[in-house]
């Protein structure tokens, strides 16, 4: 029994690591990790040889499958990613469409309300609100409607006269034939 440890701290000291036997005192090194000569049990060592090799390998093999798995977890990343980015362009594009179709909408409803053709007037719809747009709706028809008629220019005198015949270049016209 005086091999039993008689505080609680000495129980739970690790045990010595390859390292800490390198770095031991001069004094240690005269005195091998398993104890001393007689107390070397050759088949002890070769298990705890054989469980470390194990352990090593086990240890390496966790080791290459996590690299494994954190190689795909950052390409599914990158996949992901890229997928958003593609995703968010697609939106952004959708609703620079639905804009430009509600404007469309809008611009033929005002003039549809105005008694004009959209096909037609929908070009001189300018403006960036609905406000700005039915004014000019508003402008259209009243260029359309009797209201405001659309006054053409005065004729000219010279242009609406009679054409004047020379009586003499008549005469002889009818005398020597033309």
């Amino acid at each position: 029994m005086a091999d039993e440890p008689t505080t609680p701290t000495e129980a739970v000291k690790p045990a010595p690591t390859p390292a800490d036997v390198a770095t031991a005192a001069p004094a240690d090194k005269a005195t091998p990790p398993w104890g001393s000569d007689a107390e070397f049990d050759a088949e002890k060592a070769w298990r705890l040889v054989q469980n470390l090799r194990a352990e090593l390998a086990e240890v390496k093999t966790a080791r290459d499958e996590a690299t494994e798995k954190a190689a795909g977890l950052e390409k599914s990343s990158a996949d992901l990613k890229a997928s958003a980015d593609k995703a968010a362009a697609e939106a952004e594009e959708l609703r620079a469409s639905a804009a430009a179709e509600a404007t469309a909408r809008a611009k033929e409803r005002l003039l549809s309300d105005a008694g004009l053709d959209p096909a037609k007037f929908s070009q001189f719809l300018t403006g960036d609100d609905e406000a700005g747009w039915r004014a000019a709706a508003q402008t259209l028809a009243d260029l359309k409607t009797d209201t405001n008629p659309v006054k053409s220019p005065a004729l000219d005198p010279a242009q609406v006269a009679a054409p004047v015949v020379d009586e003499r270049a008549a005469l002889a016209n009818q005398i020597f034939g033309a």
